[in-house]
């Protein structure tokens, strides 16, 4: 399905031309391809003869229940991220890229499901590297806009570029390792290969399939922006547009994560203990690291970055644990995450087209509209602080409520989505022994209370001191005139999933131990 929605956009952006008309077309054409492999993926998850796995396509691909959930997960993103943009451009009255975004958007995620469904090591690289480069070009999709951030893209583009093809070599040289090792390409056959050998006695190991995992697995985690790599990442998604860090901030790490909970549970040199001990290090450092780093910092966008980095070590160390929870407790929280990850951009969005109705209303309004007034537009769009968002807050009171849930799931307070996130992760670790990794992460997630509650306090407590955005002038807007409709529906609904979060509980979690049955059958 996506591969004929992709056809049909080709062929409809081949007129040069942009119209309206076009532009609706395109859109359409994109949800409705959407939807309908949602539909389709919503329908295979109920056959049983799924089990453990369903090969096809010569043994190329592999269908299982856990990948269908992830990519439900992922389109539902991008279904919500196209509503997103296409009412987000409407502020900006700038549509000229759109037709070429929603066919490489649909490219990303066409490969993210073939990259999460792979059985064989080429179509492995072959997948993440069109993920990758689609995810390039939509950094720099922006380059030719005049703000600060769309020159910044141009930079965020080749330095992501250049930080994955970095990444890319180190994943090709673990794979050319196996294969010398093992002559084989099918990744089950692998597995099989492996567990035939050394099941037994997993002293006998050699070396070299260690290293050549490790490998691909570091590589694998350079793309989503592991520590000491992460500065690099922050930088990009600190200097790329807000709507499209919204969306290469989330897609990856999801698809990444989900294919190394699947290497890892699956091989059984993965399972070893060498390496599981490695990533759960690697695990401790992100939450350190993403929780120290965001305290000093003031530009939300690289809050939410350290944020990230912190929910990175989270995940790792929820699919380094083997028990009956791992995969309940790891779909719970990357449904979870995401959500709160949505929400939160689009807050920041709506901050952002507050300001620039702001603008318009000073430009129209006001004579002392000057050129002073664009640089102030310009500057808080390209770096907007966390003392920003009160004004912000005089216009619309939901907003703070919105933002007060979103922080609260984040640092974890009960009953809201991200407690359960962090207590079903944190008893799964529990029961698989990593007892340093668990205190690490209460120690993290108390460390990250406080720049969360910072920003708390601003929304809720403090006075407006920057003096950018007078009162008067924002009262004066009626939210109608700054507000879109669809953009309330869908903070709305992220909301409610975040607050009352207890009638899906029981589906993830029970589900999981089900689903982690027909896995380890």
């Amino acid at each position: 399905m996506l591969t004929i929605g992709i056809i049909t956009l080709i062929i409809t952006s081949s007129y040069n031309r942009y119209s309206v008309v076009l532009l609706k077309d395109t859109y359409s054409i994109t949800i409705l391809t959407i939807l309908y492999t949602i539909i389709i993926l919503y329908n295979s998850h109920t056959m049983t003869y799924i089990g453990t796995g369903m090969e096809i396509l010569n043994h190329n691909i592999c269908i299982t229940v856990y990948n269908i959930y992830i990519q439900i997960l992922l389109l539902c993103i991008v279904i919500i991220y196209m509503v997103v943009h296409n009412s987000y451009i409407r502020v900006y009255y700038n549509s000229i890229y759109y037709r070429e975004l929603c066919i490489i958007i649909l490219l990303n995620i066409f490969s993210m499901v073939i990259f999460i469904d792979s059985n064989n090591t080429i179509l492995f690289f072959v997948a993440i590297e069109l993920q990758s480069y689609t995810l390039y070009i939509i950094t720099t999709m922006y380059h030719r806009d005049s703000t600060l951030e769309g020159i910044g893209s141009t930079k965020s583009g080749m330095v992501y570029f250049l930080l994955g093809t970095f990444a890319s070599i180190t994943i090709l040289a673990g794979i050319v390792l196996v294969y010398s090792t093992t002559n084989l390409v099918c990744i089950t056959d692998i597995n099989t290969y492996m567990y035939i050998l050394y099941s037994d006695n997993t002293s006998n190991i050699p070396y070299i399939l260690y290293f050549s995992y490790m490998l691909v697995i570091v590589g694998m985690l350079m793309k989503v922006g592991i520590v000491p790599l992460h500065i690099w990442l922050i930088n990009i998604y600190s200097t790329t547009p807000t709507i499209i860090t919204m969306y290469i901030s989330l897609v990856s790490k999801i698809s990444i994560l989900t294919v190394l909970y699947s290497i890892i549970h699956n091989n059984i040199i993965v399972y070893s203990n060498n390496i599981t001990n490695i990533l759960v290090l690697i695990s401790i450092l992100c939450m350190l690291v993403g929780a120290i780093g965001g305290i000093p910092h003031i530009h939300i966008k690289r809050v939410i970055a350290y944020s990230g980095l912190t929910n990175i070590g989270y995940l790792l160390y929820s699919i380094t644990s083997n028990n009956s929870y791992t995969i309940g407790s790891y779909i719970l929280y990357i449904y979870q995450y995401s959500i709160t990850h949505i929400l939160w951009f689009l807050l920041l969005l709506y901050t952002i087209i507050y300001y620039k109705k702001w603008y318009t209303y000073m430009r129209t309004h006001s004579k002392n509209a000057s050129t002073n007034n664009k640089y102030i537009l310009t500057s808080i769009l390209h770096t907007i602080t966390i003392r920003d968002l009160y004004s912000i807050i005089l216009c619309n009171r939901s907003i703070v409520f919105c933002y007060v849930i979103v922080l609260s799931s984040l640092i974890g307070i009960p009953p809201l989505a991200g407690f359960y996130g962090k207590y079903y992760i944190l008893i799964s670790g529990i029961l698989s022994s990593y007892y340093v990794a668990s205190i690490v992460l209460i120690i993290s997630s108390t460390i990250t209370t406080y720049y969360y509650a910072y920003q708390l306090h601003i929304v809720t407590f403090t006075k407006d001191t920057s003096g950018n955005i007078p009162y008067k002038f924002l009262s004066s807007i009626h939210s109608k005139y700054i507000s879109s409709s669809i953009l309330a529906y869908i903070i709305s609904i992220c909301t409610l999933v975040l607050l009352l979060p207890v009638y899906t509980i029981d589906i993830y979690v029970k589900g999981g131990m089900i689903l982690g049955y027909f896995l380890s059958t």
